[in-house]
């Protein structure tokens, strides 16, 4: 497979943190939305670590959408957290299995607060260190794709740690959640998010 105009970068990931660097060689390639977007289709496979790309992408159907990307190409999910419609960011780069906002916060409010244990994150990135208040909520109901499974333990956040923005998704869907399925499809022609227990 050829595929042509697609931006990319070559970088060095290496932390200078020793205990980090040991897990490095397991990237030799980052696949983003944009090679994404050329490739049509693919299908993750997590139980045989492998990625699935059709060698012809599928014509658009009439099918109806559950995934977009966010004007800065984050892709974003529609699917249901704990009985709670919402928008998910899919975010592989998140190792854990993901957080909550503070709207499912104020929605579910007295479930967590005598339910949920208090707690304190922290977190680094591009825009800094923070420490955050939330809750661990365990054994939550997902509902992604076209499956339904319980997720171990994800976090509900107290604070926006956004700088005051408030982004269009309640939740940002971590690489250990997604690692649940057996495999998660992603039709970028019909914006077709699919997943297999």
């Amino acid at each position: 497979m050829i595929v042509t105009d697609v931006p990319f970068y070559v970088i060095d990931i290496t932390t200078n943190n020793e205990e980090a660097d040991k897990y490095i060689d397991c990237f030799n390639i980052v696949v983003g939305s944009e090679l994404m977007l050329q490739l049509k289709d693919l299908t993750i496979d997590f139980v045989n670590n492998k990625i699935t790309v059709p060698s012809v992408a599928p014509k658009r159907s009439q099918a109806s959408p559950n995934m977009c990307f966010s004007s800065n190409m984050n892709l974003l999910s529609k699917g249901i957290v704990q009985g709670n419609k919402m928008l998910m960011n899919i975010d592989t780069g998140d190792a854990s299995y993901g957080s909550l906002d503070k709207r499912f916060f104020e929605n579910n409010k007295e479930y967590i607060t005598t339910h949920c244990k208090l707690d304190t994150i922290r977190g680094a990135g591009i825009g800094g260190v923070h420490i955050s208040k939330c809750y661990r909520i365990q054994n939550i109901e997902l509902e992604l794709g076209n499956s339904k499974l319980s997720v171990p333990e994800m976090v509900v956040l107290l604070e926006n740690n956004t700088g005051g923005v408030l982004y269009s998704y309640q939740c940002n869907l971590g690489l250990k959640s997604l690692m649940l399925f057996r495999k998660v499809r992603f039709n970028l022609v019909d914006f077709v998010l699919t997943t297999f227990e």
